[in-house]
């Protein structure tokens, strides 16, 4: 997982638009680590765990502008992406998936704190599309019903990408809904 975590080309998923098209010929590049790391059966329990001690409020300022948006932005990102894949939600529980909802949806209501200094439009639209991807594979049929049947969801699952921010709201909301009940 660390491998595959610290990759030096991860970053070259944002050179094929969409962000899932860019994630899939990742995967399926000459580096092997991705296929193995997606194929063992504890990959959703790593990466939730490292999803999960990752705090978007810990960034130091003492830290060079280089570390603090490693840490703030490619570190997270780079959990969320692989974290959301197909293969890697599907072998979590119910019960799991809805833990690992409230600490995206934590994750994301942090880095709202933490302000544009350090996060932008592309960590807010990475988290929503873990917390998208989560509802859409929760293995509850309901759940997942309340994004399929959005248009604009369904089109920012299959690519990656939010053309309307105020989706996020909406996403948001729909998480919400899901954790309370």
């Amino acid at each position: 997982m660390e491998t595959c975590l610290n990759y030096p080309k991860f970053f070259e998923v944002g050179a094929y638009p969409p962000i899932q098209r860019g994630m899939t010929i990742l995967i399926e590049s000459y580096f092997n680590g991705f296929p193995e790391l997606l194929k063992r059966g504890d990959a959703y329990t790593c990466l939730s765990e490292k999803f999960i001690s990752h705090d978007p409020l810990a960034i130091n300022e003492d830290w060079t502008d280089i570390q603090q948006g490693n840490y703030a932005t490619t570190q997270l990102v780079h959990i969320e992406l692989l974290l959301g894949q197909d293969v890697v939600l599907e072998s979590g529980s119910y019960a799991s998936k809805i833990l690992l909802l409230k600490e995206a949806l934590s994750k994301y209501e942090k880095m709202l704190i933490m302000g544009t200094e350090y996060y932008a439009g592309y960590d807010y639209e990475q988290v929503c599309y873990l917390m998208a991807k989560i509802l859409q594979k929760s293995g509850n049929p309901k759940v997942s019903l309340l994004v399929t049947n959005n248009k604009e969801i369904s089109d920012f699952l299959e690519t990656g990408d939010i053309r309307n921010f105020n989706l996020i709201n909406e996403i948001i909301f729909i998480v919400k809904e899901v954790i309370n009940q």
